[in-house]
């Protein structure tokens, strides 16, 4: 679903891929919750969780065997936010 981290630190998320598996998780939620692309986008764009050192778009593009595939370009932090920190 992605690799990482590169020299910089940054880990990169398929992004079709990724947002498949949350589309899933929210459907297995008891309330019920909807998320927009863009909500999540700017939901992790707020809590710093993007590299966006890589050029103004929160997603970019990686070539990957000869084939270029969006990908979220995300800091190490994004993956070791302490309970509570996920929360709007």
């Amino acid at each position: 679903m992605g690799w990482g981290p590169d020299d910089k630190g940054v880990y990169y998320l398929l992004y079709g891929p990724a947002w498949e598996q949350v589309v899933k998780y929210l459907r297995t939620q008891e309330e019920g919750l909807s998320l927009s692309k863009n909500s999540l986008l700017d939901s992790m764009e707020q809590k710093g969780l993007l590299d966006r050192s890589q050029g103004d778009r929160r997603s970019i593009v990686k070539k990957i065997a000869e084939n270029q595939v969006r990908v979220l370009p995300l800091l190490e932090k994004a993956f070791t936010l302490e309970e509570g920190e996920n929360e709007a």
